[in-house]
Order: structure tokens, then C-alpha cells, then sequence
């Protein structure tokens, strides 16, 4: 509920004024043609769009080959055969050496003596070979299980914000869609002239009927008019040859209302994470370079190891924070409580007649969720209440008394349990969890994030700004221990005397102030001359500070 109430209503990987970077992360759309490789086209396009994520750059950097995925990567499919999602993913994640451009499939597929028309072909173990060995080019022939291009993990997505986070995070999910058959009425030959956002969505006719089962990719939703935005594989109504008269869009894409078509079940929707290998062309050398991109500053709380302060920017919510930096939402709010409102009288009404261990267990989690976190002392209660259910109980008479039932009484009034007691409302109070402006600094804690590789991985420190020196303090001590080991003889207020004088702007006014300290004393070590190198201003400037002490 909290990362609903802290989401973007709506949000579409292709809207460069919401993603990270500002950038269009959905590819062009495929086409499987006569083919039922559709699980291939949607885990290729899944795969690109999360490396493109990762890296903040656009999909096209990171072409990949639905076709040498669905054919080689487990061996044995046909154009004819279909493939399961989650067997997919998961040889996808075992085997990642068949993530390949799309040129080296080709160049395979033109050279196989049986031909290159896929439907005519009834094993492609040739074609596949030709792909990787035979092949003379580089980036096909030197990929291996060893030394892959990317690697990509995956997990199965249980609920629509769990959907909806996996999208924000990484660019879309690969879901099952049932296709019935007034597709094609929906979005008939006009379709193809209009985008996905001009036309209205997919709502099953109560007539249609199913034609097949089929894979796609989600690529954004919309809370307020409830429907996902779906990557199809057919191609665009802009492809002059799509032979499709039916069922296409100018843009590739559809509307679907959600709880449709299958869209979104949990056992078969899974969300891909990808990034390039260590040793690939993008990361080299294993040291994740795009984190220089993607990491986000926070600033220290002196006294405190594992809690910062951010500064919210412009494109941030509450619940993009709590996603960056990993950390439960639950916790981020209750860190954070002074800035949001209490609602004091939440209520959710149950359609069906409650047992008394349901009670209880609903009393339970709401009191665990919510009311501990509203009883923080560091927090006003404003008007908070505890949880409590109003239940209707009809006598033989057909009499309605109403009954309140809490903690206390739950068990003590049978009234609440009794035959006869139905609709039930429970009452509670809860956090109004919204969007925060830019520039608003929130508290942000996380106990792993005394591990500092973990803490980089998703921050670079901002400077305490004491004394007018932006540098941080866990950089400060380590630059201090550096001259120590240099010149062992370096006093503590020496080394640090060093350190402040290297975090000043040469031309700023408090330079000289600080920097003399250690440029006009005599050079009595090689840490001083090392210090005073690191910048050319530095040495232009010593001589006309020292000359006014």
C-alpha cells in the first residue's frame, strides 16, 4: 500500500521526462512472424531493456538475439515448438553465453545448407554451431559460457506492485497473455496507424473466445485507468512489409485493462535483472563502471554509521528512494514519519463472514504494519486509533445490533464470533504516504551499509561541510592514514591540517588561511611535497600566501 500511495500513478518505460536518465528503454519491437517464438522475442527484449537500465543507456547498445536465445540456448525448438517462461529464464541464467547480437544468428542462418526460411527448418543444432564457431567475427565466436556478454537473474512476481516496482526499476516484466480471438476487432487494420497511448485499451468481449496462449512484455501501467502497457513481438503498423492486417500499432504496443487476459499472474510473471559480465566490453574489469552513473549522493549523520540524509530531486518519489537504495519501505516512512499525515479512520470491508482466528490475525497484522509504527514516540499520534472491527449481528428475529469488536472484547463478547454476525468493517489508522517535493531531505538508514562495497554499490558520501570543507569524513580518515604511513612521524592535527588544505578550492578566500598551516612550514616530509603537487594553484599560490605571514 505504501508503495502505491509513494509511486507514480502512471509510469511507461518509453516516457523520458520519468525514467532514470531520461531516456526511451523499449526497444524496437520484434516480430516473430509465422513462428511461436514468443517467449524468446519477450525474454530478448526484457534482458535488453534491463541492461539498458543498468547502464543508463539507450536498448540499442545492447542488441540481442531473440532468435539465437530460442533456438540454441537449450536446444531442440522448432519455429513450431513454443517454450515455457520460466524454462527460459532459467536456462537464460545457467547458459548466458547465447545472448548474442542478432547479426551473428543471421549470418548463421544464411549460411545453413538446409536453407534460411525458419518454418522449413527441423533442427537448428547447424545453424547454432555456425552461430558461435564457424563464426569469423568476434563478438560472436569469442562469447562463451565462460566469458559471456551479460548474466541475468530472475524471479517471479507475486503482486501488482511488485510488478510495477520490477518496471521501474529495471524497464519491464515478462508476463503470459491469453489471446482471444476479438483481438483483431479491437485493434482492426486501423490500429496500425495510431500508438498504443491513442486507442483505447484491450477489454475481453464476453463473447471472445481463446485462440492461444502467448508471451509479452509490460512496459508500464496506469493506476488510474488500471491498465498495462504491453511490448508486443509482431512488428509496428509503421513497417510498410507487416504482413498483419489485425491486430498491430503504430508503436508495437497495446492498453490492456488489468486482471485481463491472464495479464499479471503471479505463476507466470517474472521480472529480469540483468548487467554486463566482468570481463565483457562494458565492464571490462569487473568494477561495475555504471555505478559512477547511477549512484545517488547522501550525506552523513555525524554519530550514526547507517543512516544518511537525501535530498529528494525532481524525478525521485518516495517509493523510487526506498527502490534505489534497497531499504523496506515500511522502515523508510517510520524514519520519516514527520512529514506525512495520519490518517485517523482507515477502513476495508470484508465481503465474507470472519472467523474468529481471521479476526484475530487481521487485528494482528494491522497492529504490527501500522500501529507500532504510530506509536513511535518520536512520532505524534495525531489522532491515531487502535484497530477495531463493526460488525453487523442479526438475531432469529432478523433484529441487526451492531457489534464492536477489539482487541480486548474479540474473545470475551461472543457476539463477535456468533452465527449470525456478518459484515465486518475494520477500522484502523494508517500513515498518508504521498509524494514529496524536490528538495525535501528525507532519513534514509540501512545497517548493512557499514560494509562499504555495499554502501558504494548504491551512494557516493557527501562532505559534512564543516569548516567549509566538502569532504567526507570516511575519506578524510583515509587520506589522513595515507600520510601517516608515508611520514610515520605525522601527528594526528598535522595529517589532518593536510587533508583540509587539499579539500579547498585553490582560489576560494579561506585557501591561504588553511593551506599555509602545511605550504609555509619547512618541507620536512615527502607527504608535504606529495600534498602540495596535487595541484599546479596550489604551488602557484604558496609563495603569496607565505608571504603574508
Amino acid at each position: 500500500m505504501y508503495y502505491v500511495g509513494a509511486s507514480p500513478p502512471v509510469y511507461h518505460s518509453f516516457n523520458s521526462t520519468q525514467t532514470p536518465g531520461n531516456l526511451n528503454y523499449v526497444p524496437k519491437p520484434r516480430d516473430q512472424e509465422a513462428c511461436n517464438s514468443c517467449v524468446g522475442m519477450a525474454a530478448a527484449a526484457a534482458v535488453e531493456m534491463s541492461l539498458a537500465y543498468t547502464a543508463r543507456r539507450l536498448p540499442e547498445n545492447f542488441n540481442v538475439s531473440a532468435r539465437a536465445m530460442y533456438y540454441c540456448l537449450a536446444g531442440g525448438r522448432t519455429c513450431k515448438t513454443g517454450w515455457d517462461i520460466a524454462d527460459s529464464l532459467k536456462a537464460l541464467s545457467e547458459n548466458p553465453s547465447w545472448m548474442l547480437p542478432d547479426k551473428c544468428f543471421v549470418a548463421a542462418l544464411a549460411r545453413n545448407p538446409a536453407g534460411s526460411v525458419e518454418p522449413d527448418i527441423n533442427n537448428f543444432d547447424r545453424v547454432c554451431r555456425i552461430t558461435t564457431e564457424a563464426s569469423n567475427d568476434p563478438e560472436c565466436q569469442g562469447v562463451t559460457v565462460d566469458q559471456p556478454r551479460y548474466t541475468c537473474s530472475f524471479r517471479s512476481l507475486s503482486s501488482f506492485w511488485q510488478i510495477q516496482q520490477h518496471i521501474r526499476k529495471h524497464g519491464a516484466v515478462i508476463t503470459r497473455i491469453a489471446i482471444y480471438d476479438d483481438i483483431g476487432v479491437q485493434f482492426n487494420e486501423s490500429a496500425r496507424h495510431k500508438t498504443s497511448q491513442e486507442l483505447p485499451p484491450y477489454t475481453r468481449n464476453i463473447t471472445a473466445r481463446l485462440s492461444y496462449g502467448h508471451a509479452a512484455v509490460i512496459v508500464g501501467y496506469d493506476n488510474t485507468n488500471f491498465t498495462w502497457t504491453i511490448l508486443n513481438s509482431w512488428g509496428s503498423g509503421g513497417e510498410l512489409d507487416n504482413p498483419r492486417k489485425n491486430g498491430i500499432t503504430a508503436d508495437g504496443m497495446f492498453r490492456i485493462r488489468m486482471g485481463v487476459a491472464g495479464v499479471g499472474t503471479p505463476d507466470v510473471t517474472y521480472g529480469v535483472v540483468c548487467e554486463p559480465a566482468p570481463g565483457s566490453v562494458d565492464n571490462l574489469h569487473g568494477n561495475r563502471p555504471w555505478l559512477t552513473n547511477t549512484r545517488l549522493p547522501l550525506r552523513p549523520i555525524v554519530g550514526d554509521a547507517t543512516c544518511y540524509l537525501y535530498e529528494m530531486s525532481t524525478n525521485d518519489t518516495f517509493a523510487s528512494v526506498a527502490e534505489h537504495f534497497d531499504v523496506d519501505i515500511r522502515t523508510l516512512v517510520e524514519d520519516n514519519l514527520q512529514l506525512f499525515s495520519i490518517i485517523p479512520d482507515v477502513t476495508y470491508k470484508y465481503q465474507r463472514t470472519l472467523k474468529l482466528d481471521e479476526m484475530q490475525q487481521a487485528l494482528s497484522i494491522v497492529q504490527n504494519v501500522t500501529q507500532e509504527m504510530l506509536s513511535n514516540p518520536t512520532s505524534p499520534e495525531r489522532g491515531a486509533i487502535e484497530p477495531y472491527f463493526i460488525c453487523s449481528h442479526f438475531d432469529e428475529a432478523g433484529v441487526e445490533t451492531k457489534v464492536r469488536c477489539d482487541k480486548a472484547t474479540l474473545v470475551s463478547n461472543p457476539l463477535c464470533t456468533r452465527h449470525g454476525t456478518v459484515a465486518c468493517t475494520l477500522f484502523y489508522s494508517d500513515v498518508n504516504v504521498t509524494q514529496l517535493e524536490a528538495g525535501r531531505v528525507i532519513k534514509v538508514c540501512k545497517g548493512s551499509w557499514t560494509d562499504i562495497q555495499e554502501f558504494n554499490a548504491v551512494a557516493w558520501e557527501r562532505g559534512s561541510g564543516r569548516n567549509g570543507i566538502d569532504l567526507p569524513e570516511r575519506q578524510q580518515v583515509a587520506l589522513r592514514k595515507v600520510l601517516q604511513t608515508i611520514d610515520y612521524q605525522m601527528s594526528n592535527q598535522e595529517a589532518s591540517a593536510h587533508v583540509r588544505c587539499s579539500a579547498i578550492e585553490p582560489n576560494s578566500e579561506n585557501w591561504c588561511a588553511v593551506c599555509s598551516i602545511c605550504l609555509c612550514q619547512p618541507d620536512r616530509s615527502t607527504s608535504v611535497k606529495l600534498l602540495q603537487q596535487t595541484s599546479s594553484a596550489h604551488m602557484r599560490k604558496q609563495g603569496k600566501c607565505c608571504d603574508g605571514i
